[in-house]
């Protein structure tokens, strides 16, 4: 005689009775309250009522609103350039966890920004990760003036990819791009200085020489 077999009503579970077996049930309609420790336990007959059991973990997930996206990229970049970008993974759950590749590897924990987990609103709330990427251009990094980076968003076991390509620019100089300094900027204001200084002693010698030939003449 097959055991009796009793269902219990859980909030979130929805079993499908066709597919309910000693084996193996498949659930219908799944959603967040679904989330959850799963068990199977086998109990053996008497005398010894050994028993045997089994739990795994079920997460229902949110996809993300497409895949990562990546923001700061510049046309180009010169050689000892910061190269600064964001990349940011929207509205999943759980959120979603973020790294960086250059080259295919690994970029390194001293390179990259890790920033708070923003909430979305609604039902069930939502989640965005923003993982930020601050690194110096070099030669060593670059293939063909190129250096390749990935940001990968991951969702429990699922995951999404977002490629960029850093341009070096063609040229021999290996200054960074960067806004006048404090003392560029007086130099600069010296030597204007002084040119006006030039002309307004010029104007005054040709006032005194007018008024000199004036006075000749009188």
């Amino acid at each position: 005689n097959k055991p009796a077999r009793v269902v219990f009503t859980v909030d979130g579970i929805t079993v499908n009775p066709a597919k309910a077996g000693y084996k193996e049930i498949e659930l219908l309609d799944v959603g967040h309250a679904s989330s959850g420790q799963y068990g199977c336990e086998a109990v053996a007959e008497a005398p010894s009522y050994t028993t045997h059991e089994r739990i795994a973990n079920m997460t229902i997930i949110d996809r993300p609103d497409g895949g990562p996206v990546v923001t700061g990229l510049a046309r180009s970049y010169r050689v000892g350039e910061l190269v600064a970008l964001n990349c940011s993974s929207r509205r999943s759950r759980p959120a979603a966890q973020l790294m960086w590749t250059l080259n295919g590897h690994l970029v390194s924990e001293q390179h990259v920004i890790q920033y708070p987990v923003v909430e979305e609103g609604g039902s069930p709330v939502l989640y965005t990760s923003t993982l930020g990427l601050a690194l110096t251009a070099t030669l060593k990094d670059a293939q063909h003036l190129q250096i390749a980076l990935r940001c990968i968003a991951t969702v429990v076991d699922y995951q999404w990819t977002k490629d960029v390509v850093i341009k070096l620019e063609n040229s021999t100089s290996s200054n960074p791009r960067h806004l006048p300094t404090l003392q560029q900027t007086g130099a600069a204001t010296r030597a204007l200085t002084s040119k006006w200084q030039l002309l307004l002693n010029c104007f005054c010698f040709v006032l005194i020489c007018a008024v000199i030939h004036a006075d000749v003449y009188m």
